[in-house]
């Protein structure tokens, strides 16, 4: 069965990414409850579940999404930071809070998850140069990296004094 990217546009589907969330970064890797409950940011980014079947299985009551990511799109630039000379705008979108269910982990699934991902963020973005940036927990940097992202940054602590580093993939020049 493919896979599908749906977009969590309704507080039902809101609610399942959330429980995807909790499932994977507060019980298993263990995250405390108030990181995740006290995200003012949610409700600007754009949230998604990846579905086992296609967009009419989606319209099932009884919908099990396999994970969940939400993005956010940040400013185009225009201006080249080196030279100030205007060149083709840069849309930059973040990956926050990729989670896939364990049982869904080790088989390729991950990857075709963000290679949708990457789809529709190319789909959004009609001119000028597409990248895709995302702060990677320390244990997924090789999983990045086989799927053409490149490190951006030295190791840093995030939220729970996780270890992670910016990594980036261009999208289009």
């Amino acid at each position: 069965m493919p896979l599908t990217l749906l977009p969590a546009t309704s507080p039902e589907r809101r609610v399942r990414c959330i429980v995807i969330r909790k499932a994977v970064f507060v019980e298993e890797q263990g995250y405390t409850q108030l990181i995740e409950d006290n995200r003012p940011d949610d409700d600007i980014a754009i949230h998604f579940l990846l579905i086992n079947g296609d967009d009419h299985a989606a319209s099932l009551p009884d919908l099990s999404p396999l994970g969940t990511v939400r993005l956010f799109l940040q400013p185009p630039t225009t201006l080249n930071d080196t030279s100030r000379i205007t060149t083709p705008p840069t849309t930059i979108y973040f990956i926050s809070r990729l989670a896939l269910l364990p049982q869904f982990r080790g088989n390729g699934t991950g990857a075709q998850f963000v290679r949708l991902l990457e789809e529709w963020i190319f789909e959004q973005v009609e001119v000028g140069r597409c990248v895709v940036s995302l702060d990677a927990q320390r244990g997924t940097y090789g999983f990045y990296e086989k799927i053409g992202y490149v490190r951006e940054s030295e190791e840093f602590l995030k939220e729970e004094k996780i270890p992670h580093i910016n990594m980036r993939k261009v999208l289009r020049e």
